[in-house]
């Protein structure tokens, strides 16, 4: 006979108040107004409380396992007490190997408290109470009553999930041990196991399984070997019980070696030059990484993953970048912005490793003229005429400038201008008549420039008409 329900009985809580009490007090200062959820239970296979053996027997351990969780994630803490009749049975935590499990991982720091044991000495019904309680106080108590018969040669000899326990690695690095448990539904001292190991081609191997001391349920695997080996373990006593056997597969590798940027990861095409290392907005730019795997079975299928932030903060890794359809360690960055870009990218091959790396890229945005190029002066030939011009940079960048002159396409720069320093205002001196054609660069330093020109027509002076002198006719 057995019931799941929530606990109610007085008197068997009554044990459990001075063990919830203590962790109550312990706990940390909480707020009072803050709504706190009580802890809840999550059913094992159905059930509140599991119980394996599930038909257990006098002298042969019972194991008791609840679960819960908080959604406020406080602490939780689990109060036994199993009893018969009014009489307290010591319980204990289930030993580090017979925690709590996850996908053939160990874990550093199993959870014992909600996984106990204890071993019936007698038969009857015994009544197991769990109290979860929260680092708040929050309390949940619940049931199970379970019959323990006289023998255990009744009970049917099989496997609990997973049938053998896997503690290490997978895949097993070369030379890395691993501790295999078998997991059977019976815990008797009188059960015998045997061992065996196969490799791919199914022979068996021999120096790779050794048992560990006085515990015939647990084997230390470890192989000096690449490759995949069965484990196999048969199961069985001295009773009328079919034995039972289960098998696995464990694969050992070379560990694997993370992939490695290069002393140098990028290069740059078209390459910045030294003295000023600095894009302009609008400018394209392919990007490359390079990365090295000593198992050469990953170099081919390295796969590289980009990632931009503007100024330390904000990702616009669609915005500026434009991927490559031959390879994922080239890209193509272009920014419409000036700013700091961190572009970042991470090398993986598939098998767990990775390497980072990232480049920091200037954009700079190149200044512009305000308006054209203003002229102050009389237009003709020997005339000083005082040219102007004004340009603005958004980065706040300061600015140069370059004036360059042109008389009918005949560079002049030379000879037509005065001063010897040029500014924003320059003076032309007209020597020549013709068209001259002026332009004004403006330079930030950082590869940014803007220009601007303006054409001023010199024609030859026009001679003064002097009037033809009429005869003179002599008066009679």
């Amino acid at each position: 006979m057995k019931e799941n329900q929530s606990f109610n009985s007085t008197a068997i809580c009554s044990a459990l108040i001075f063990s919830i009490c203590a962790f109550i007090v312990s706990c940390d200062v909480f707020d009072s107004e803050t709504p706190n959820t009580p802890p809840e239970i999550q059913p094992i296979n159905g059930e509140a409380i599991q119980v394996t053996p599930e038909n257990p027997a006098i002298n042969m351990w019972v194991a008791l396992e609840t679960d819960a969780t908080d959604t406020d994630d406080d602490e939780l803490r689990f109060f036994w007490e199993v009893k018969i009749a009014e009489n307290v049975v010591s319980i204990e935590p289930l030993s580090s190997i017979e925690a709590q499990l996850q996908n053939g991982q160990s874990i550093s720091q199993p959870r014992l408290s909600n996984r106990v044991k204890f071993l019936p000495t007698q038969t009857g019904n015994y009544h197991v109470a769990v109290s979860v309680v929260d680092s708040k106080g929050e309390t949940v108590t619940v049931t199970r009553t379970l019959t323990v018969s006289e023998s255990v040669e009744t009970l049917p000899l099989e496997f609990r999930f997973p049938p053998i326990i896997v503690i290490g690695k997978q895949p097993l690095p070369v030379g890395e041990q691993a501790t295999l448990v078998a997991n059977p539904s019976i815990l008797d001292a009188k059960l015998k196991y045997e061992w065996s190991a196969k490799n791919s081609l199914g022979e068996e191997v021999s120096g790779v399984l050794t048992p560990q001391e006085s515990s015939p349920e647990r084997h230390t695997f470890q192989s000096v070997d690449e490759g995949e080996f069965t484990i196999s373990v048969k199961i069985s006593d001295d009773s009328d019980r079919d034995p039972v056997e289960s098998s696995l597969v464990i694969t050992v590798a070379r560990e694997n070696q993370a992939p490695v940027f290069n002393a140098q990861p990028f290069s740059l095409e078209p390459p910045l030059p030294a003295d000023q290392p600095f894009f302009l907005v609008g400018e394209t730019v392919e990007i490359a990484a390079t990365a090295v795997d000593e198992d050469e079975n990953d170099q081919p299928a390295l796969k590289y993953t980009w990632r931009v932030l503007l100024n330390g903060n904000q990702e616009i890794t669609d915005t500026v970048l434009r991927s490559s359809l031959s390879s994922t360690n080239t890209v193509f960055f272009q920014a419409s912005g000036g700013g700091i870009y961190a572009v970042e990218t991470t090398v993986s091959d598939g098998r767990g490793g990775k390497d980072k790396t990232f480049l920091q890229l200037h954009v700079n945005t190149p200044p512009e003229f305000i308006g054209g190029i203003s002229i102050l002066g009389v237009l003709s030939i020997d005339s000083v005429i005082e040219l102007t011009a004004s340009a603005e940079d958004t980065d706040g960048d300061a600015l140069s400038y370059s004036w360059q002159a042109k008389l009918n396409t005949l560079d002049v720069t030379n000879e037509v201008f005065e001063g010897v320093e040029m500014g924003e205002r320059i003076r032309l001196k007209t020597q020549n008549a013709g068209v001259y054609q002026i332009t004004v660069t403006a330079t930030d330093g950082k590869r940014g420039t803007a220009a601007n020109t303006v054409f001023i027509d010199i024609k030859e002076p026009i001679p003064p008409q002097v009037e033809p002198e009429l005869p003179q006719i002599e008066q009679q």
